[in-house]
């Protein structure tokens, strides 16, 4: 099992996952998707949670996100959408973020 958190390289939005179920959630900063994180590995009975250090990654693409949108409607993993898409796990849960706050 593996639950991991973003770090960003600035003060900004932060992002959780667990690589066990599938669930993941964006947060306002580090230190609540920390919080989120640690809380989700306590319920799988795991106490370790893997920080992992924010890149820049792609920068908001409308047609990717169409395309993010539609694969997660379609019942696929965050796991999944990742590896068709070719972003990582969390470029995928800031893309459904994104699209959820702007629909």
């Amino acid at each position: 099992m593996s639950v991991w958190v973003e770090k960003p390289a600035d003060t900004g939005s932060a992002v959780w996952g667990c690589s066990t179920c599938d669930r993941g959630a964006w947060c306002s900063d580090h230190t609540t998707a920390r919080l989120e994180a640690r809380t989700h590995a306590r319920g799988h009975g795991e106490s370790t949670v893997n920080v992992i250090r924010a890149h820049r990654g792609p920068t908001a693409d409308q047609t990717r996100d169409n395309r993010i949108r539609t694969l997660r409607s379609a019942g696929h993993s965050i796991r999944q959408i990742a590896e068709t898409v070719g972003i990582s796990n969390a470029g995928v849960t800031k893309s459904l973020a994104r699209t959820r706050a702007n629909a």
